[in-house]
């Protein structure tokens, strides 16, 4: 039986990831800054201004206030005023939880029955709505609590603002990654997954890449600038992953890859390592060599690879997704989480023979 692990997409780790994405190769002279950098270096930019402002001031005049619009205790006790009471803080809310959440939904509507995404849905909801509950029950004693620390909050404030400031250094350098060679890959495998493993053994098809139906054909460079072309590879068992450097669960599945790789590949296999979106050839192969990995990573500039096999960490599947595609071109199995060994043996065994 298959466990699943956290996909990018999943977890609190892949949403810095996410963020951290883009391509560290400074510009020559007549090229054009892409307009995901300059958005980075400005938030970048943004967050070392703020810490600094609060080092120097303690607050930030304009900002650092509060106005009221004390319309709640004007509206009648009726359930419709409940609503919109509680519409305005969904509102005012939706930056926080908006990406988690859209991560939430996108785990419930990978399952397969309405039921199992709804199950995920209400843990989801009861977690966001204990802690208030709690804090509504105790709120007499957190006040007391917060006015015995009230003498603190000049340290706090300059606390928060050298972390502000480490923060927009590590975004402006494209160094935000750095946390992901210290913490651990977080698995969310829990009881439910391997429950909702047994019931739903085949995952969805995707997009034109469905079990049994040819793979969609790409013809692409890998880093060494060889030409790699699906239609060349026929009569070969071919296992596709597409991967990205900052994506914290591929650390764990690409040495598997390897390690499978150099097991089998007496036997016909060959591994095409697909690099998801615009990332450098310098930062791919510092990588590569870093995690001494096989065989060379392809490069996929343009995201065509990436579209025709449904691949997408905002719309769908999340990374690492792997592909095996039999020796007749068809596709034997499409795997958008984590590979195991568990899964990968049996797997390669089938398309092997």
């Amino acid at each position: 039986m298959r466990r699943r692990r956290g996909s990018a997409i999943g977890s609190a780790s892949s949403q810095r990831d996410i963020l951290s994405r883009r391509n560290d190769l400074r510009p020559g002279p007549g090229v054009c800054r892409r307009p995901a950098v300059v958005r980075l270096d400005l938030a970048g930019i943004a967050l070392v201004l703020i810490g600094i402002a609060l080092l120097v001031l303690g607050r930030i005049p304009g900002l650092m206030g509060e106005k009221r619009l004390d319309i709640a205790h004007r509206l009648p006790r009726a359930p419709w005023a409940s609503y919109v009471v509680g519409l305005a803080f969904a509102i005012g809310w939706t930056p926080c939880m908006g990406p988690i959440l859209a991560a939430i939904l996108l785990r419930a509507g990978s399952n397969g029955t309405a039921a199992q995404g709804a199950l995920l849905l209400g843990f989801y909801s009861v977690g966001l709505g204990l802690p208030f509950l709690v804090a509504a029950g105790l709120s007499g004693v957190l006040t007391r609590l917060l006015a015995r620390v009230r003498g603190a909050y000049a340290a706090l404030n300059a606390v928060a603002a050298v972390f502000l400031i480490a923060m927009g250094v590590l975004i402006f350098s494209n160094r935000l990654t750095f946390f992901n060679d210290y913490f651990p890959v977080v698995s969310v495998t829990t009881p439910w997954d391997s429950h909702f493993d047994r019931a739903n053994p085949t995952p969805a098809p995707h997009g034109t890449v469905q079990v049994g139906k040819p793979a969609p054909g790409f013809t692409l460079t890998d880093l060494s600038g060889h030409t790699i072309s699906l239609a060349a590879l026929k009569g070969h068992p071919v296992l596709i992953s597409f991967w990205a450097t900052w994506c914290v669960p591929c650390r764990d599945e690409l040495p598997l890859i390897r390690d499978e790789y150099l097991a089998h590949r007496q036997q016909g296999l060959s591994v095409v390592a697909i690099d998801y979106g615009d990332e450098s050839s310098d930062t791919i192969r510092a990588y590569w060599t870093a995690m001494k990995l096989q065989p060379d990573p392809v490069l996929d500039p343009d995201g065509q690879a990436a579209r025709a096999y449904g691949v997408s960490v905002t719309l769908s599947t999340g990374l690492p997704v792997s592909v095996l595609v039999a020796k007749n071109g068809s596709v034997s199995s499409y795997e958008p989480y984590p590979l195991t060994q568990a899964f990968l043996d049996p797997a390669l065994a089938k398309v092997l023979s």
